[in-house]
Formats: structure tokens, sequence, C-alpha cells
């Protein structure tokens, strides 16, 4: 048997701050679930069973829902039909304009000449099935055919694209194993049934399913509890391969006692795990083998809904790529973070502040990497992460945006978060919103003027070797044959020459016209800040100031969080001392692995960094 759940919309859910019969009010439960899936898996699995640990980190509690999100985000395909220009106007034939917004951007590639192509176009929709925009220049002859691509740049929210049905069990107990688990799991209901049901694109309006209560033994504040998830598609073994819903990034709790079991591995093949009643029975699990950062075939609820006492605290997160907690467990998180996981708080700043630094619980993550209040505000197309938010019903926004904005001018950054603001206000009139300002973004590469090789040592010339150190890791890029190329300790010979070895005698002499070193981030001389990012006359200086000073929209904010004393190379906590650069100490990668995100030591760091009453 299977079954619906009811939804909550917004004006039903107004009412939800309010005690009910118990005097507790319902808020959402997000420790180690995340909002935004992003991704299908890549095997022909078409029922997938996944456990998960979580937490509630302050309130204990015996009663409660699940919230099963039914839709994805994902940058929209347009399907091109024919592109010509008139001058330095394009216009595009699509098979269908709908669901795109005046104004908004979108990137064309695949074109030929290059003239046609851009990652930041913006559009004026003529008719149904017609756009214009600007090209940066007219181009030399009309465009070559049966190639030519064309998508939106944010990520816009879709239906799942088949029927699912799901299940999901409550391990109350949790237990550190991968064999010989309790089969003693209970089971949530949706409209009294053990499965629910979701019947294709627009059959649930607000793009999650919410379970009955489940009242359950009462799981401690900060005790592990377990997810059980199954996930499937109702076209059974003949389902597409690729069609599961997956998120991106692992959980944040993950690590080597939780596990994953598809029906494409081994002797399941044609199982159906809810027919076998996996979520409540299965008795083992195959461990995860992905990296903390790296994409899984994982689903599971994006939040719970459970009783808090009117005067607890919970915090919502809507981010950027860094509120999606990206570069977490990369290269430099050293023992603040392993590769596989194992650090239970592994999600970004924002996430380990509300969890490590302040104690608090997370209502609900809906950071998704590439947001930016120009994109949330153009595609009027965010009413189900709204929903979530309602549903989470958070004492606490935190936003963490700015990084996908600062090439705006400063008056449409304005306006493209007013709009987001207002959408959110009527929702949540009580909320109390805070923010983070933009954290640096620069590039460690220097160009190489020379490189030789006598034997296995290759010596190589660079403009000042001040800014490296002895000893130190840099990577070599750009350069053929690619024996020459890699990551390698380096020797200091001079203000303008250093040498590295290889383990053998290469093929060929180097050659290359732009080749590159990367001195992972270990001075911060070496860093370059990037385009837009840079002192208090940049774009990101002028977009913090914004913040800073609260000028309106920001002036809703509670509370601003500058993580740039931590992060940034010779920031003191002055407007007029941005850099872009990022802190350095000589260690590689001390801070970020790529310039732009943190790394789990940044992460860490920057958490730390904190104020104890910054939620208040």
């Amino acid at each position: 048997m299977s079954g619906t759940a009811g939804f909550l919309s917004f004006a039903e859910h107004a009412g939800a701050a309010e005690t009910d019969n118990r005097g507790k009010v319902v808020r959402g439960l997000g420790q180690g679930m995340h909002a935004t899936t992003q991704t299908y898996n890549t095997s022909a699995a078409w029922s997938s069973l996944v456990r998960t640990g979580h937490r509630s980190k302050t309130r204990a509690f015996s009663r409660s829902k699940i919230v099963i999100p039914t839709f994805i985000l994902e940058n929209k395909l347009l399907s091109v039909t024919s592109l010509r220009a008139e001058g330095d106007i394009g216009t595009l034939k699509v098979a269908s304009t709908s669901g795109l917004v005046e104004g908004q951007q979108i990137e064309i590639f695949g074109a030929s000449p290059a003239e046609y192509n851009g990652t930041a176009l913006t559009i004026h929709i003529v008719d149904a099935t017609t756009i214009t925009y600007l090209m940066r220049k007219a181009p030399a002859s009309s465009p070559a055919t049966g190639k030519i691509s064309a998508q939106t740049r944010e990520f816009m929210e879709v239906d799942l694209p088949h029927a699912y049905r799901f299940q999901v069990a409550l391990e109350v107990s949790y237990v550190d194993a991968l064999a010989g688990l309790t089969t003693r799991r209970l089971p949530y209901l949706f409209s009294g049934e053990r499965t629910a049901l979701y019947n294709g694109p627009g059959s649930n309006p607000s793009g999650s399913i919410v379970s009955d209560w489940l009242d359950h033994p009462e799981i401690p504040a900060d005790a592990k509890f377990g997810l059980w998830t199954v996930t499937e598609n109702q076209l059974g073994p003949a389902s597409p391969a690729g069609t599961l819903p997956v998120s991106w990034n692992t959980c944040s709790f993950i690590n080597r006692h939780e596990g994953i079991v598809e029906n494409s591995r081994g002797p399941d093949t044609n199982i159906s795990f809810i027919d076998v009643d996996a979520a409540v029975s299965r008795t083992s699990v195959n461990p995860f083998n992905s990296g903390q950062g790296g994409g899984t075939q994982g689903f599971w609820p994006c939040q719970m809904l459970i009783e808090y006492d009117p005067g607890d605290k919970a915090v919502a997160i809507w981010g950027d790529s860094i509120g999606d907690g990206v570069g977490e467990g990369s290269i430099g998180s050293g023992s603040h973070g392993d590769a596989m996981g194992s650090n239970r708080r592994n999600r970004g700043y924002v996430e380990r502040a509300v969890d490590e630094t302040l104690g608090l619980n997370i209502a609900a993550n809906l950071s998704k990497g590439g947001d930016g209040y120009k994109y949330l505000s153009l595609t009027g197309n965010i009413g189900k992460r709204l929903n979530l938010l309602a549903l989470a019903n958070p004492t606490h926004i935190w936003w963490q945006m700015v990084h996908n904005d600062v090439y705006l001018d400063d008056a449409q950054f304005r306006s493209d978060a007013a709009k987001v603001f207002q959408q959110v206000r009527p929702i949540l009139p009580d909320v109390v919103h805070v923010h983070s300002l933009c954290t640096p973004d620069a590039s460690s590469s220097l160009p190489v003027s020379s490189l030789t090789a006598d034997g296995t040592t290759v010596t190589v010339r660079i403009s000042d070797t001040s800014v490296l150190i002895d000893g130190q890791n840099v990577t070599m890029s750009g350069v053929s044959p690619r024996d020459y190329a890699g990551t390698f300790p380096i020797r200091i010979i001079d203000p303008t020459t250093f040498t590295y070895s290889l383990a053998e005698i290469p093929s060929a002499p180097p050659a290359g016209t732009r080749i590159v070193c990367n001195g992972q981030f270990t001075t911060e001389t070496q860093q370059t800040a990037g385009l837009a990012f840079g002192d208090a006359t940049s774009s990101r200086g002028r977009k913090n100031e914004i913040i800073r000073t609260r000028t309106a929209p920001f002036d809703i904010m509670s509370r601003i969080f500058d993580p740039n004393p931590t992060a940034e190379g010779g920031y003191s906590g002055a407007s007029a001392s941005e850099t872009s650069r990022w802190k350095a100490d000589g260690t590689p990668w001390r801070y970020t692995f790529d310039g732009t995100h943190p790394n789990s030591h940044g992460y860490s760091s920057i958490a730390a960094s904190v104020p104890d009453d910054f939620i208040q």
C-alpha cells in the first residue's frame, strides 16, 4: 500500500509558529541534511537504499515528521532551432521560451564564430519561441549549425522527471557498524501508508512530501540517529539510466559507519527495496567511498520537523557554494576534516559556526553553488525552496551570498537583494536576518618565462621567487610533454630561478605557450585578486560596504559577520584594508584550495571566529 501526504501551504503554515496543544513550536531540523538536490545517478539503478546519520544539537524530541524533496535545482537547457545576427543583436530561436524571465542571463556555446557565444548574456523575450541578446561585437559570418547549445545561467527549480516511490525509517539508537544492524526501525507513514508516491512532474506543487507525525522513543539532544531512505523509480527495472535523484555533495555527517546500497550492485539487480521493506528490515549496508566534497548516489530527506520550546533558536542557511560547503575535505584541510568525511560537521563555515561555535540547530540549508541575489530575484522560481523555508519556520536566516553578485553595479545588487527579501518577509515576518560578507578571491598562478631540462632536473625562471618558499610544492601546467607537468617540491636557486626533479628523464625538451606554476597560496604576495575582487574600491569592496553599513535593503539585517579578518591576508577589519588575497603562513593551501572556496582548515578557522552572541 502507498499513500501521498498532505502539504502545508504558506497560509496554513502561518499558524505554525503558535504553540500547539503540547505547548511546542514546530520547526525544521536540517542537521546533516541538505535541501538542494542537484543531479541524477549515472548508473542503471532504479531502487536505492541509503543510510545516513543525523542529530539534534540542542533539542531532545520524541515526535517528528520527514520532508522529502521532489524537485531538483539545475540549469535549464534550451532547445535551439536557429541562430542569426543583425549587427551585434543575436536572435535565438528555441523550442519554447516558457519559464524564461525578461532580463535574465543565458549561456550560449558551440557556435562559430565565437562572437555568438557568451556566458552572461542578458535576454529580451520576443515571443513564445524567440529571444534576442546583445553580442560583444558583430560577428563576421553566420553561425555554424548543428552544435549550438544554450542554457540558463541560474539554477531553476525543476520537478523530478519520473514517478517515484519513497520509504523512510528511523533508527533511534544509532549503531556505528555496517553489519549486524537492528531491524527494529520505525517507518514514517504517509497518509497512513508506509510508502509515499510521487506521480511525476506537477503532482506535488509544493515540491516536497511531508510525512505523518511519528511518535517514537525520545532522542536526546546531540545523540545520533539514523535515517534509512529508499528512492525508487516506479518504472521498475525498465527505468532509464541516470533517473534517480541524488545529492551532489555528501551528507555532512556521513562517515565510514554509514552506507549506501544500490540494486545495480551485486545480486539485487531486480529487487525493489520497498517491496522487501528494506528501510525497516535491512541489517547491513555498504560503506560510502566518495570524498566529502564529491558526488554520491545518495538521496535522503531534506529536513525533519520536530517540536521545539517556543524560546529555542533554529537557524536556516541560504548561501552560494560556500554556504553549500564546497571545499570541505579538499587538499590542505589536514586534521580539520578528511576527504572521506569522517568529521561529522564538514559542511562549510556557516554550518560549522551554527553547530560548533554557537551550539544551535540548523533548521534547513537551502544553499546552492552558483546562487546569488541576481539569480534568485530574476527567475521568479524559488517557490519550492520558499516552501521548505516556511516549513522549517526558523527563528533566524543566515544569508551567505554576494560572491556571484560582485560583477553587478551597486544599484542592481541592492535591487536584486530587495526582491529576494520581499519574497521571504510575508512568509516569515518575524524571522531575524543576519548576513556574511564576501570572502577573498585570488589566483596564485605565476607565469613562467622559461623552462629547461638537464636530465631529471628542470630549471624554471619566473619574475620573482621571493613569493615561494624553499621546499614547498608547486604545480606545473601548460607544459608538454606531460612528464614535466604535476606537483613537485622545489629548490630555490636565486631571485628568479628554482628547480624541481622528475622521476625519469623526459621523452622530449619542454614546450608550451602558456606555462604556469601554481604556488598553492603559500604566500600572500604571490596571489593576484580576481576580476572585480580587490580593495574597498573594487566591486567586492563596495558590496561588502553596502552590507557592512546596512544600506537598503540590508537594513533588515540584525547582525553582520565578517570572515575576512580570519581569511584575508593583510586585512585588519576595516573596509579600506580589503585585499582579496588569502591569508598564508608558508603552508601550501593553508586556508583555500582554489583561491575562491575555503578548505576545511579555512572553514573551521572562520567558524571559530564567529562571536558567541551573533545569533541573538
